[in-house]
């Protein structure tokens, strides 16, 4: 139904409760498994409207700004203790380093120990890591102190509150300005977290009225429900206003300069046309390059896509005049075109379909496997209606539904690098919905059989994990919408059990051995297996067909990692209504609770923390008096895609390979695949031990060749390990904070999301660089993400008559800066800004260009993001060229450029000749790699049939 962005969900969650407020400024600060999102939004009533209790009054949830980090989250938190308890087996046991870190399976053990200790050290000061036979036989057990673990994420932490004070100086305000701090995602839990964000809101109490592990879901489900149009309050209109994470734009001259078109922090929807032209006389042809980052130079912006306008009547550089159009929709999912103004011809593209992206046929393809997976699934049905009838008639009291959408509920869901959650807002509250285990939380991992037919989603595929690494696939997210070649790739593959490689147009390629042979997935039918559990454990528990779902995304999330996102939710049979940033709808979450807000809203940083990605969102929650509905307006954002508590048990696993390799000089260990799954187990397990006790174990009994590993894991020996990762978390949360203009004083609340920020080195970084403000708890952060797009659900979907959220607008930002590259003559490769970042979106903006040759009857765009003055530091978007320029003398040409992201960020680009009428255009997410529907039909029956035989095998 729609993509939205994972704070403004939260947000949206947030900020329902926060409706009695006339205006209020809430940051959601999402510290998610992988991602950390901060926003800061303002909920407020628009118009003038004394009477604060009319329930007839509305509401905008507006995002002022976000600021985050993608590659920031629990993972993180969790793989420096890995890192940690990697080098105390390796300084016990002396053994080779090369041989516990080949030692795949002893590292995913140690992960998870660790990530268990992560999560018990947000509740005592000491935990243990324990990892039975870890490597070569050993066990590995090790206490992990609190200190140790905020030690050994130092850097993490510190990349937290940058991403705090991004997002602040993105929305130009002071952290002062910031009523509410919420806390979402499961990370945000951490102590060190909470009480940095505490002392850098200057003591500020931090909210906890929402779920941060709910939140987002919750705003998502929201979302889906007014998408849907099942509520049953119809007098509350919620407005959701979310922004462009980066800047968009393209490359208009050879020298990679970035033009950008759509500013990161842009109000999405949006649209934007600016107008350029020709580089040489006589160009009949132009390359559009649309780029997304924030660097002058598209060089070091991320390449988006790229088309040709060509037909260009000849004319001297500069003479033709070529609009060139960006839009953004409300996914986030740019659409570029570009226009001869001169000769009206026109070309366009939508920024889906890079080399990895998956074609509409492949799509399709994966459609149809789902699909007659789910045939073969109902011949089994009745024995798994069965044992769920009780299961139903327990959770959902009367049976009641709140609703009656003709397309039935809609719910959010918060796919997530470690976790995933769903959530649904009936009966005018938010619910986050419990698997067939019992846990609110489903792990993102999928398992094949290697000899039978048998695969295994959540927690069934977790729970096997140690037995069956090679063929345990999980934190796909990570690979989602990226290349094989792309160093983030690389980098990950090496610390995984399973094998990934490089497949056609540099697809990476998930490799498994399943029923007897070889088989290989692509990323994005792995993530429908994840969202398919989602929409089955909805379904189970409302005893309803769930088809309408809004899903999160972190805000660094590029046009392809969401179009791709959008693929796996049409494989999983859902469709998508709007896709919203995790922190966004951590605010919304938060928010919710705060509505309506006082009569100067409240600026909310949100913190998002995953398991693989990291975010952070300053966001203004406004009472949006003048137009009667509470806005969330994101003001920045800031995050690292790629940061998050996998990266934290990373170094945990490093750390306890290290102390195997020195303790027993058997350096093999990194081959036994076995071995290093068991560690990072403990090492994971540990790491949320840190979160509640200063110290824990870290024990693998048998590690490798018999040898037991154990040791001992402080909390400051886990700080000292992440000290580069909780550095980048602060990072991103002062970038946020620097791209909003707004100081920390300014920020009311900090949200904390995602699980890593239950890492107290993450809350009490945090708190430290709000000045001792206390972080926001009254969301649950593993939550909070699920919870605000469940709001976002049901606000898109029509289904709710609750005024707190018919009465609510989002705004988010573009998160990077866009523009195209040009060139003058002194300036090669410039990035020219047409939607900076932090832009509200959805938007639109135009900028004229010319040409840069005499006789030029051609002009390429190359569109970028990044904040970089050069495209050589931004990345490429896409590129197109516009043709049949009349000759002219350079500059003459006069061409028009249109920027246009919409609501769900997705960016398109036009140029326009003036003169001529001739146009081109591009939409971010047509890049080759795309699905074809063809591929997504075939995949979703084949995820069916997975689905049949899940059935099967959990009912004999």
């Amino acid at each position: 139904m729609r993509i939205i962005n994972e704070p403004s969900a939260a947000a949206i969650a947030y900020g329902l409760d926060k409706m009695a407020a006339v205006q209020l400024t809430v940051l959601i600060f999402d510290l998610g498994g992988g991602t950390l999102d901060v926003s800061l939004l303002n909920i407020c009533r628009p118009g003038n409207n004394s009477n604060s209790g009319d329930n007839g009054s509305s509401f905008e949830f507006e995002v002022k700004a976000v600021a985050g980090d993608t590659h920031l989250g629990g993972a993180d938190f969790d793989n420096a203790m890995v890192k940690h308890c990697v080098n105390e087996f390796i300084r016990k046991h002396d053994v080779a380093e090369e041989s516990i870190r080949s030692n795949q399976k002893a590292i995913r053990r140690l992960r998870s120990a660790c990530e268990r200790a992560k999560r018990l050290l947000s509740f005592t000061a000491q935990t243990s890591i324990e990892v039975d036979s870890l490597h070569d036989g050993v066990d590995f057990c090790a206490k992990m102190s609190r200190s140790r673990f905020e030690e050994l994420n130092k850097e993490l932490f510190g990349r937290c509150v940058k991403a705090v004070e991004k997002c602040l100086e993105d929305a130009k305000m002071d952290k002062g300005d910031v009523h509410d701090v919420v806390l979402v995602g499961g990370s945000s839990r951490i102590p060190k977290l909470q009480s940095m964000l505490h002392d850098f809101f200057q003591e500020k109490k931090l909210r906890h009225s929402v779920n941060p592990d709910e939140a987002v879901a919750y705003g998502a489900a929201i979302q889906a429900s007014v998408l849907n149009g099942d509520s049953d309050d119809k007098k509350r209109v919620m407005i959701l206003r979310d922004i462009t994470p980066l800047s968009l734009g393209i490359r208009v001259n050879s020298d990679h300069t970035m033009s950008v078109v759509i500013p990161r922090n842009t109000f999405i929807p949006t649209k934007n046309v600016r107008r350029y032209t020709t580089q040489f006389d006589n160009q009949t042809g132009v390359s559009i390059n649309v780029f997304e980052g924030e660097s002058a130079s598209t060089l070091d912006n991320n390449l988006l896509g790229k088309f040709v306008l060509s037909g260009i009547l000849p004319a001297p550089r500069g003479v033709p005049q070529i609009d060139v159009t960006f839009e953004f929709d409300t996914n986030g999912v740019l659409h570029v075109s570009a226009e001869d103004m001169g000769t009206g011809r026109k070309n366009s593209i939508t920024i889906t379909n890079h080399s990895g992206r998956l074609k509409k046929e492949d799509v399709e393809r994966m459609s149809r496997e789902a699909r007659s997976y789910n045939r073969k699934r109902k011949r089994t049905r009745s024995s798994l209606q069965m044992n769920s009838g009780n299961l139903m008639a327990a959770s959902s009291g009367n049976g009641k539904q709140g609703g009656g959408g003709g397309g039935g509920p809609a719910v959010g869901i918060d796919l997530g690098t470690t976790y995933s959650c769903v959530a649904v807002w009936r009966h005018d509250r938010g619910e986050v919905i419990a698997n067939d285990q019992g846990n609110r939380l489903t792990p993102s991992c999928v398992a094949f059989a290697a000899d039978d037919d048998e695969s295994f989603v959540g927690d069934a595929a977790f729970n096997q994990a140690a037995l069956n690494p090679t063929n345990t696939i999980f934190e796909v997210k990570r690979l989602i919408g990226r290349r094989f070649s792309d160093d983030s790739v690389q980098k990950d593959i090496k610390l995984w059990p399973f094998k990934v490689v490089a497949g056609q147009e540099d697809r990476p390629m998930i490799v498994v051995r399943h029923g007897g042979k070889e088989r290989q997935f692509m990323p994005e039918e792995i993530s429908s297996m994840v969202l398919a559990k989602m929409r089955e454990t909805a379904e189970v528990y409302l005893s309803k067909t769930v088809k309408n779902a809004v899903i999160t995304v972190p805000v660094y999330f590029n046009n392809a990692q969401r179009q791709a996102t959008i693929d796996a939710g049409a494989i999983a049979g859902l469709n998508v209504m709007r896709i919203i940033n995790e922190p966004t709808a951590a605010a919304l979450a938060y928010g919710l609770e705060k509505m309506p807000v006082s009569n100067k809203g409240r600026m909310v940083l949100v913190f998002d923390l995953g398991g693989g990605t990291f975010d952070i969102s300053l966001l203004n929650i406004d009472p949006g008096v003048d137009i009667d509905m509470g806005l969330f307006e994101v003001k920045a954002t800031a995050g690292d895609t790629h940061l998050g508590g996998a990266d934290f048990d990373n170094e945990l696993v490093k750390y306890s390979l290290r102390e195997f390799i020195r303790k027993h000089g058997s350096m093999d260990i990194k081959s036994n695949h076995k071995a290093l799954r068991r560690l990072r187990t403990a090492c994971e397990r540990a790491k949320r031990m840190l979160s509640s006790t200063t110290q824990t174990t870290i024990e693998v009994d048998s590690l490798h060749q018999g040898i037991d590993f154990r040791v001992t894991l402080t909390r400051s020996r886990f700080e000292l390990l992440n000290k580069d990762l909780f550095s980048k978390c602060m990072v991103a949360m002062e970038n946020c904070l620097r791209d909003a203009k707004v100081d920390k004083n300014s920020v009311h609340d900090v949200v904390l999301v995602g699980g890593s920020t239950r890492i107290p080195k993450v809350q009490m970084m945090l708190s430290e660089f709000f000045d001792g403000k206390e972080l926001c708890r009254s969301i649950n952060p593993d939550e909070a993400v699920a919870y605000g797009a469940a709001i976002q659900a049901s606000i898109l979907s029509g289904g709710t008559d609750d005024k707190r959220l018919v009465d609510m607008l989002l705004r988010e930002v573009t998160p990077l800066s866009l523009g195209i590259e040009s060139s003058d003559d002194f300036t090669r490769h410039k990035m020219s800004l047409v939607i900076p970042r932090n832009t509200a979106i959805p938007t639109k903006k135009v900028e004229g260009f010319t040409t840069f040759y005499d006789n030029q009857i051609d002009v390429s765009f190359p569109v970028y993001e990044g904040e970089s003055a050069s495209t050589k530091d931004n990345n490429l978007l896409g590129e197109f060229t516009l043709y049949g320029i009349p000759p002219a003398p350079k500059q003459v040409p006069s061409i028009d450029v249109t920027f246009e992201i919409d609501a769900n960020g997705v960016l398109h680009v036009s140029a326009e000749h003036m003169d001529t009428g001739r146009k081109n255009s591009i939409t971010i997410a047509n890049r080759s790699g795309r699905l074809n529907k063809e591929e997504i039909k075939r995949m979703a029956l084949e995820a069916e049939r997975h689905k049949i035989k899940r059935i099967k095998q959990t009912n004999p």
